[in-house]
């Protein structure tokens, strides 16, 4: 995943950051499956991906503020984790 596109394209950047914020809350899914299945998937995402799916984050906590609850504690849950 190259952060090149996503400098200029705040719609990819947003997308892209609701998509990483449901997948950091599906490790705490009730279903098993799917909470091992969400954090497997994380841990095989390279870092420089991971600083990508970060500046989409970062961006959305800029340019909405209504998503910043929710891009805080998907942050903190990926801290966590």
């Amino acid at each position: 995943m190259d952060s090149t596109p996503l400098r200029t394209e705040v719609g990819l950047q947003t997308a892209l950051a609701t998509a990483f914020c449901h997948l950091i809350a599906s490790m705490d899914d009730i279903n098993v499956y799917v909470a091992q299945r969400a954090t497997l998937y994380i841990g095989t995402i390279h870092d420089t991906a991971i600083r990508s799916l970060l500046f989409c984050l970062e961006s959305q906590f800029d340019l909405f503020i209504v998503d910043r609850p929710v891009v805080l504690q998907s942050v903190y849950q990926l801290h966590n984790s």
